[in-house]
């Protein structure tokens, strides 16, 4: 609990204007040599390392398991990714795990995994580098 002598000095205070607040807090600066302005802090999140990581590392793409029914969906998918022939398409989804794609970006590698689990594949990323 606050002492008398500084409860009497809030309800002092509580009876100033607008200009005496104004000369008060100007003498309390320079008489005690502080600044009572509002702290400003420029507050930024802290650096994620994972997140650092994941922008500068290459990354293969795993495909792991194809459903059978959802071959021919992943069959496309692989064949326009891999950049390979349709043949050589055709073997790397039937012939599980399979790295569909080697040293892409984060950004790439995860794009091409929500592509082939939207059929039910199962797809790992792999830090390549």
């Amino acid at each position: 609990m606050a002492s008398v002598k500084v409860l009497a000095i809030v309800e002092q205070l509580k009876t100033l204007t607008l200009a005496e607040t104004t000369e008060l807090i100007t003498l309390i600066e320079t008489t005690f040599g502080v600044n009572v302005a509002p702290l400003q802090l420029k507050l930024q999140p802290p650096a994620n390392p994972l997140t650092a990581d994941l922008t500068s590392k290459t990354f293969a793409v795993v495909l792991e398991a194809v459903p059978t029914n959802k071959q021919a969906a992943a069959l496309q998918i692989v064949w326009h990714a891999s950049g390979s022939s349709l043949k050589q398409a055709k073997t790397l989804v039937q012939s599980l795990p399979s790295t569909i794609q080697a040293a892409v970006t984060f950004e790439e590698a995860r794009t091409l995994k929500h592509r082939l689990e939207s059929f039910g594949a199962k797809v790992t990323l792999q830090a390549a580098g």
